[in-house]
């Protein structure tokens, strides 16, 4: 329907268009007024650009003629969106030799009134391929091809995906019956099967997914009300329910649903039209042939059967295999896929048995990286069909802002990340996670587990144990070892645990290590798990990883470690003290500190301070105060002048990851002040320790994420920082200044109110609140002036954010040192809710 309906706007359009025409400019007129592009297509969307070419018998003016402007004026007036040139014929040839957008333009132009001479002129120009020899052509057309999906292959349009421009969108398809026309004399798909460029099947099957995009673009035009081509957030809800996707409170499955339907049209497109690209190209060019034994060429890369029986399940298993063994081999053939698809599409449990699987796991062993051959296989259905499970996440969405690629597209890119693990040319964040990994005995495990850890999303229920199933039932078939099976099982169960542990809750207390020694039991489990989350957290997201989690999970990693083989986690307080103080000295004495100056500085430190923070975090701080002028730090003689209180600044790997330390006379709204300075900064906290000595000095640590992308010198960066927390904490009455930027788009779309939860911690000196919200710009800047009015003390936080949504945990007390009671508890909450109202 979609289709007649562009067609018949496009009719009307022409007509308008000749009436106002004759109108203005006349019957007598020598120009001829041309429709180019889509609208010569026939095709006109509601909100679309309506392409004109004036066709001049002379060189074009620079200005045209009154009726012409008035024409055009009129256009406006109508609200039509134009988009017009004018040129003579001359000028036109040139101009199309040159410039292949043009030339393209003009393969479907269609007269719509004015001068037929002028046409007539015309046609040898169209007849003539618009002056491009087809491999001319076909190169220009790739390269552009190439540059688009490279411009719209950032995480954004991922998640909001280009209908027209994006891979596998409305502009391929096109682009593929322009290659097939210019290079082929293709000009339609009758044409293209007697040419063997296209299948009948094909057709069909690509014509389907097509029709989808055409429809999903023309109610988007709708419902925008604009010319909008990106399905943005905000109305794939409205297009699900048009597409017939019911929506359920609270979940988003119609939306998922509508959207894994929209991937798997395009990567229809995508598919077929790479077919018929290389078939166009092995007509045009000359491609380099390498025959194998057994029936097999590779085709500039590209594997075909060069056997004359048809592709069955010894082949296709051959077909499998050498993928694997053969390094150049880059994709299938166009003949080869089309039978993988045909043969596993009659045959749906052909590749169900161990042989298949065994192949799977051989692939995952193999030496070297196995995306190559994966991708392969995933591409052109074979890992669907050894996993039934895999086929059902392809295409699949997830409706937020955390996960930026499809769950096959991050499963793959998770095993990647696995797969570059055991190369040691990454950066200064993975080197802790590369010694891990020399100390796995099976990779191969490693990897399998990357391929189920999120093989059960989309159906409901709990993923991880639903995936711990799958892995379960697919190691059985291959009859791996009971211990083997049970590690799988672990892994995928478990894939989600330390990512939590490490983000959410504070990794340096023994409680916390204690519970997540028993989760894993040994350190094998927990080597394999960490490197698994590593990957998970690098293949999620391009933004998410970065110096802070590295660390995070590497602590976590070291201190799990040492409580599984030496049972510290589980026992007092006081042998954790001591050994922290005793590894922190020796690392303080190797820099040239005197044993007895840093125990002089100990002396005024809370015990806290050896039981909440790690060696290398004490270490540094102690250093920083020790190097720092007397006068500026606690202690300071009498009647010494100068700066009181000392800042310091370390960057933490090389994604903007810093710590900052804070050592200043401790007042009420210091934490707000650091803050909201650090905000101002662009700074994102996502970590907090706020620690009192006895004699009233701070010793606050804060992680930060820096957000401004103009610093290119880190020492620059880190000193202007310093400077500006000086400066505000100078300030006598502190001032708390909040910056106001607004929520992004996306945000705002993806608003939900808050929740919090306030209650007394386990020993009932402190209370923490949990506070789960849609993430905004100065979100806990906010949240630090509503505990300063309030008159509450932080004493540690911990900020994790997931796309949209933000889930902070704060330990509080009130003016006394003690936990809140019910109505400061109250008095609080109301506080933080009025606040994050009114700063949405």
């Amino acid at each position: 329907k979609v289709n007649s309906i562009v067609a018949d706007r496009a009719k009307l359009a022409r007509l308008a268009l000749r009436t106002l025409w004759f109108a203005c400019v006349g019957s007598d007129s020598p120009y001829a007024l041309i429709a180019t592009g889509g609208f010569g297509r026939g095709e006109l969307y509601p909100h679309s650009d309506i392409d004109l070419l004036v066709l001049t018998p002379h060189p074009a003016p620079a200005d045209l003629p009154e009726r012409v402007q008035r024409f055009l004026a009129a256009l406006w007036d109508l609200r039509y969106r134009v988009g017009h040139s004018a040129r003579s014929l001359p000028q036109l040839r040139e101009d199309a030799r040159a410039d292949v957008v043009l030339a393209t333009s003009l393969l479907e132009a269609r007269l719509i009134c004015g001068e037929q001479a002028r046409w007539k002129e015309m046609a040898p120009l169209l007849a003539q391929s618009i002056g491009w020899p087809p491999r001319d052509y076909l190169d220009a057309k790739l390269a552009e091809a190439r540059e688009r999906h490279q411009r719209f292959s950032d995480t954004t349009f991922n998640l909001e995906p280009q209908i027209k421009d994006g891979r596998g969108g409305l502009r391929d398809f096109q682009s593929t019956l322009w290659i097939a026309q210019v290079c082929c004399g293709a000009a339609s798909y009758a044409a293209m099967e007697r040419k063997g460029l296209l299948h009948r099947d094909e057709r069909q099957r690509w014509l389907q997914a097509v029709d989808r995009l055409r429809a999903v673009r023309y109610a988007l035009h709708l419902l925008a009300e604009r010319a909008e081509d990106r399905l943005l957030f905000e109305f794939q809800p409205r297009l699900a329910s048009l597409f017939g996707h019911v929506a359920v409170a609270g979940s988003n499955a119609a939306i998922e649903g509508f959207m894994h339907e929209y991937f798997r049209a395009t990567a229809r497109i995508d598919l077929i039209g790479e077919r018929i690209i290389e078939r166009v190209r092995e007509r045009v060019l000359d491609l380099p042939v390498r025959r194998l034994r057994e029936g097999w060429r590779i085709v500039d890369g590209r594997l075909e059967s060069s056997a004359r029986r048809e592709l069955d399940g010894e082949r296709l298993h051959e077909l499998m295999d050498l993928v694997i063994r053969r390094e150049d081999i880059s994709a299938l053939g166009p003949e080869l896929a089309r039978e993988v698809e045909r043969l596993l599409g009659s045959h749906g449990k052909l590749l169900a048995g161990v042989r298949a699987k065994r192949l799977l796991l051989t692939l995952l062993q193999t030496a070297g990286s196995p995306r190559r051959a994966l991708q392969i296989w995933a591409r052109y259905g074979i890992l669907g069909a050894v996993v039934p499970a895999f086929a059902r996440i392809s295409g699949l969405m997830q409706y937020d802002l955390f996960h930026v690629y499809t769950v096959d597209r991050h499963t793959l890119a998770v095993v990647n990340e696995v797969a570059k693990l055991s190369q040691d040319e990454e950066g200064e964040d993975l080197r802790y996670a590369h010694s891990v990994r020399r100390r796995i005995d099976q990779p191969g495990l490693l990897l399998l587990a990357a391929l189920f850890h999120d093989i059960a999303k989309g159906r409901g229920g709990d993923h991880s144990r639903l995936g711990a199933v799958e892995v379960r039932r697919f190691a059985q078939h291959l009859a791996l070892p009971p211990a083997d099976r049970d590690l799988l099982a672990f892994l995928v169960r478990q894939h989600l645990a330390m990512s939590i542990v490490a983000q959410k809750q504070d990794i340096q207390d023994p409680v916390v290590i204690s519970r997540f020694a028993r989760l894993v039991q040994e350190p094998r489990q927990l080597d394999y798990l960490y490197l698994l989350t590593v990957a998970d957290i690098r293949g999620t997201n391009p933004k998410l990883w970065n110096g802070w989690r590295a660390r995070l999970l590497r602590d976590l990693h070291r201190f799990t470690e040492r409580a599984l083989r030496s049972g510290e986690a589980f026992r007092d307080d006081g042998r954790r003290r001591a050994r922290v103080r005793r590894e922190t000295m020796e690392l303080l004495r190797g820099e040239g500190f005197g044993r007895d100056q840093v125990l002089r500085l100990w002396s005024g430190f809370p015990a806290e301070a050896f039981l909440r923070q790690g060696v290398d975090h004490l270490r540094w701080q102690t250093g920083a105060l020790l190097r720092a002028s007397p006068s500026r730090i606690e202690g300071r003689p009498d009647g010494a002048d100068g700066p009181i209180g000392l800042t310091a600044v370390r960057s933490i790997g090389a994604q903007g990851a810093r710590e900052v330390f804070v050592h200043v006379p401790d007042q009420t709204g210091i934490f707000a002040a650091i803050v909201a300075t650090l905000d101002r900064l662009h700074l994102l906290v996502v970590g907090a320790r706020v620690l009192t000595t006895p004699g009233g000095w701070t010793l606050d640590s804060f992680q930060v994420l820096d957000q401004d992308q103009r610093w290119t010198d880190p020492v620059g960066r880190n000193m202007e920082i310093q400077m500006r927390l000086e400066m505000a904490l100078g300030e006598s009455p502190l001032k708390i200044r909040l910056s106001r930027r607004n929520p992004s788009r996306q945000q705002k779309h993806f608003y939900f109110a808050p929740e919090l939860r306030l209650r007394p911690q386990a020993d009932a000196q402190r209370s923490e609140l949990s506070l789960a919200c849609s993430d905004q710009p100065g979100l806990l800047a906010t949240v630090a002036q509503a505990f300063y009015q309030c008159g509450v003390n932080v004493h540690a936080a911990r900020i994790a954010t997931f796309g949209e949504r933000v889930e902070d945990v704060f330990v509080l007390s009130n003016a006394q040192d003690q936990a809140l009671d019910e109505s400061e508890a109250e008095q609080l909450i109301a506080a933080v809710e009025s606040a994050l109202s009114q700063s949405n």
